[in-house]
């Protein structure tokens, strides 16, 4: 077989060269005018980059015509990975055909870090300090800077004896390098003496306590330097405020090694307050801010002295403080003059010359409120001049929404209605209103002009909102984004007619050039495949491409969890019409460890723990372990997950469970082992089937709950599930608007060997409405309905529970419905259960809540169990923590019978580690 070669490209040296770095000539001896019968890729090794990936990145094509072109291309999207040290071309042809070879040399990339012999330094700590991360590529030359810089790293913290080694291996099985870094550390230095200089007012033998130094013991320098802020901080206090403390040395001289500290202590200042009447000196030196290590100069001393002693005053409800300050180098003293003024918050607040609006709504748009119950918690009334001139902007910009233009505020009398009360009068000139007569379209060529008006929140003959006139030529830019117009420019401009105050919008639209995908180019993945981030693509190469596409592809690629950044970079090629993209990407760490702790009036004391690697192959698979102890439970899961089920955008999983609850009336044993398939949408929408192996054993049943032999039962069982989730929360923690549904069906039939014969259904629907900024009324919907398939009742393990935290507030756990003759909850084949509740945001992390909740169990066949709907209602307060949320619910029992409890209190915290 006689190969010709078409031609040898070194790699350019910058990723910014990708697509518009020049092409030398092709060989005279080539392939050119050929059609490529095969396009085939030969590599040392596979290294990072999957053949799937390689196909992407050359704009040659089997069965096209070979041109120069599209060869020039292909070489240089080959070399914009930037991973190859060659790429060699390779042809063979006969007669009109001819096949194709893309001969590649890999450099070598870091796939992992191994760092062996620290204990000064950790390994975390060595790696970052080289400026080592997987992804980033060695030559023979870093290689040796990187040994150079870690000797040099050690000698600077009084290690003179260490040795560093550091060898790099390309794997030729995956083309991955290996980096191994090897320390010998040697003795660990011993301090000999310390050379503090320029510390008059404060001895050695102080100056060496807060730094924590030890003549004659080894010295750690990294802890040495972590002090000096302490030292720094008790000179502030002692009235250096400028002192400066260069960073401490180690030195090897003929005595040893000696720790060089120089100090430059300034001159001592006193600080005098003048006319604050209600806060002592001292606690306004506690909140000056200026004892930091960050403010040592004459600047930062004021500015802080200012800002922070007037904010103290402003949240103490004293909003008209002035703070000046006088700051004396010749007389060595700090004065800080303070005027209170009045003390209050805002009692009220009116407006004056707002003919077209009402007081309620300008209130609304302002974060300035009035004070309220829980103002000592949510700081309601307090008088800020920032938070009022951005209300002033607020305030113009919705009158502008509402056909006003040339509305103006301005802040009027403040004045004191009470002791501790304020008053304040803001003012508005409303101007004329003008009424909108045309809107006009220019440039619309690639979509109806229908289309474009269904965007528009104007209309003729009703006033302008020129927010919305801004907003609307944004959407309509954006609808060609998402057409893939990236170049698309809409400009809005008005035609006002002052006599008669109507106003004509006119859109501008320059559509530009549809693109197409082109090249893929991606950068920074070393342990997950190229391949993953591929199959996320939205459009598929040389398909148009839009700004909503681009997004999604990203958003993705952050769903799956595997990458801490994705940072996706546009590089346009206007000639071709083909938008290459630049993708940088930091993977996520694949091994994630959780564990969590809390208390419920519900569980008990509960623990979780739980494991999960995410990247078990380089293609995303999962597997994750988790365990769950409580007082009235025990439950173990593993479960194997594979994102892209048969090549398809379908999830595929395993899951096995080991399981033992404890309920009021019963205990379930069991032991599960069952496949799923679920396709997800949106961002936290899905739909998904699962078939389901349990052996199930139900024991300890109270006698006044049984109902039927089933309740009593050690089987097995074939479970089919269905379920549908229709996210549109706006946050799945702590939502304020949005709606959440779900559906979900079992059917265990006997046809398939089950011994257990039911169905069951319930469904669930809930939304969130925003009735003003803080207060989110949400209400919800949920219904159950269970049938034995062999004539019987429905076992007590299938049966539904209402009560408690969860549920219906004013009962406890499972304790509403059925009761046997001993006390025992028996549950029921129906069940519905209504909530209700209006939250009120006190801070962002503290919710306090109103609630009504509603429901019934019953058993249809049963007369003595039939529907009674109960209905409760009560108060919840809910606090958000870094470590978990903190929740208290107290539901009272509007319709309380013989022998009940007025209320129940339900209580959980939960900590997360």
């Amino acid at each position: 077989m006689r190969w010709k070669k078409v031609r040898l490209l070194i790699p350019a040296v910058s990723t910014f060269m990708l697509f518009f770095s020049g092409h030398p000539a092709l060989s005279s001896e080539n392939i050119l005018g050929k059609r490529a019968r095969s396009i085939k890729f030969a590599v040392d090794s596979p290294f990072e980059i999957s053949y799937l990936e390689l196909g992407t990145l050359i704009a040659v094509r089997q069965g096209q015509i070979i041109t120069e072109e599209n060869l020039r291309k292909s070489l240089s999207g080959l070399n914009s990975k930037g991973i190859f040290k060659r790429i060699s071309v390779f042809g063979e042809s006969e007669g009109d055909e001819a096949d194709m070879v893309f001969f590649l040399e890999p450099s070598v990339s870091i796939a992992s870090i191994q760092v062996k012999g620290v204990k000064y330094f950790s390994g975390k700590e060595v790696i970052a300090k080289l400026r080592l991360r997987e992804g980033k590529l060695l030559t023979k030359v870093e290689t040796e800077d990187l040994k150079r810089s870690l000797e040099n790293l050690y000698r600077e913290n009084g290690f003179y004896n260490t040795k560093a080694d550091v060898k790099v291996a390309c794997s030729m099985q995956d083309g991955r390098g290996q980096v191994a870094i090897q320390v010998d550390e040697g003795d660990r230095p011993i301090l000999n003496f310390a050379d503090i200089r320029g510390n008059e007012n404060m001895s050695d033998e102080e100056v060496m306590e807060r730094l924590g130094i030890i003549t004659g013991q080894s010295v750690n320098l990294k802890k040495i330097r972590e002090k000096v802020g302490r030292l720094i901080n008790a000179y502030k206090k002692r009235g250096f405020l400028l002192v400066r403390i260069s960073e401490p040395e180690l030195i090897k001289g003929e005595g040893g090694i000696k720790l060089a500290v120089n100090i430059d202590e300034g001159e001592r200042y006193v600080i005098e307050f003048v006319g604050n009447r209600n806060y002592s000196a001292a606690k306004l030196k506690r909140v000056s801010g200026i004892f930091t290590e960050t403010v040592n100069y004459e600047g930062g001393i004021i500015e802080a002295l200012k800002d922070n002693i007037s904010s103290f005053y402003i949240d103490k409800a004293y909003p008209f403080v002035r703070v000046d300050v006088d700051f004396s180098k010749d007389q060595r003293r700090i004065t800080v003059r303070i005027e209170e003024g009045k003390k209050g918050v805002i009692d009220s607040i009116d407006f004056s010359g707002n003919k077209n609006v009402g007081r309620k709504d300008l209130i609304d748009v302002m974060d300035t409120s009035e004070r309220g119950f829980f103002s000592f918690l949510t700081g309601s009334g307090i008088y800020r001049e920032e938070t009022i001139n951005s209300d002033l902007e607020n305030l113009r910009g919705y009158y502008q929404s509402k056909g006003f233009p040339n509305a103006r505020f301005s802040i009027g009398e403040v004045r004191s209605i009470e002791e501790g009360k304020l008053n304040l009068q803001i003012d508005v000139r409303e101007g004329s209103r003008y009424i909108v007569k045309n809107i006009e379209m220019k440039g619309v060529s690639f979509f109806a002009t229908r289309e474009v008006w269904r965007v528009l929140k104007n209309r003729p003959e009703v006033p302008i909102d020129y927010v919305a006139a801004f907003a609307d030529a944004w959407k309509i830019q954006k609808m060609y984004f998402d057409a893939g117009f990236h170049d698309c420019k809409v400009t809005v401009s008005f035609k006002t007619d002052e006599e008669a105050l109507h106003i004509d919008i006119v859109y501008t639209i320059t559509e530009g050039n549809q693109f197409t995908l082109g090249n893929i180019v991606i950068t920074g993945n070393v342990k997950v495949s190229s391949d993953v981030v591929l199959r996320e693509l939205p459009v598929l190469i040389g398909d148009v491409i839009g700004e909503s596409a681009l997004i999604d592809f990203q958003q993705r690629l952050y769903r799956t969890g595997l990458f801490r950044s994705v940072k996706t970079r546009k590089i346009m090629n206007r000639e071709d019409k083909k938008i290459n993209l630049l993708m940088e990407i930091e993977e996520a760490d694949a091994l994630v460890l959780e564990a969590g702790a809390g208390w419920g009036t519900d569980t008990g004391y509960r623990g979780s723990a739980g494991a999960t690697h995410k990247n078990i192959d380089g293609l995303g698979r999962k597997i994750s372990g988790n365990l769950i102890v409580s007082e009235k439970e025990s439950k173990f899961t593993l479960d194997l997950t594979e994102p892209w089920f048969l090549g398809l955008n379908i999830e595929g999983g395993i899951n096995f469970t080991i399981q033992n609850t404890e309920e009021e009336s019963f205990t379930l044993e069991k032991i599960s082992l069952g496949g799923s398939l679920t396709r997800k949408f949106w961002e936290r929408s899905s739909t998904a089937f699962e078939i389901t192996f349990n052996r199930e054993r139900t024991k300890d049943v109270s006698p006044g709950a049984i109902i039927s032999p089933e309740d009593v039962r050690d089987d097995r069982s074939i479970l089919f599930r269905s379920i549908f989730v229709l996210d549109q929360r706006d946050d799945p923690f702590n939502p304020r608007g949005g709606t959440f549904n779900s559906l979900v069906g079992e059917l265990s039939p006997d046809v398939i060997g089950s011994q257990l014969e039911y169905f069951k259904i319930t469904a669930q629907s809930v939304g969130y409405f925003k009735l003003k900024k803080r207060i989110i009324f949400t209400l919800s919907g949920r219904g159950g309905f269970g049938e034995s398939l062999d004539g019987g009742e429905l076992p007590i393990d299938k049966r539904f529970f209402l009560g408690g935290r969860t549920t219906v507030r004013g009962f406890e756990e499972e304790r509403l419905g059925p009761i046997g003759v001993d006390g025992s909850p028996v549950g029921g084949d129906s069940m519905i259960n209504l909530n209700s509740e209006a939250r009120y945001y006190l801070t962002d992390s503290l919710i306090f809540a109103l609630f009504f909740d509603a429901g019934s169990v019953w058993l249809r066949n049963i007369d003595a169990f039939g529907f009674d709907l109960r209905e409760t209602a009560g108060y919840s307060i809910k606090y958000v923590t870094p470590v978990g949320p903190v929740s208290f619910d107290h539901g009272f029992k509007l319709d309380k019978k013989r022998g009940e409890s007025k209320s129940e209190i339900h209580f959980t915290i939960g900590a997360a580690f």
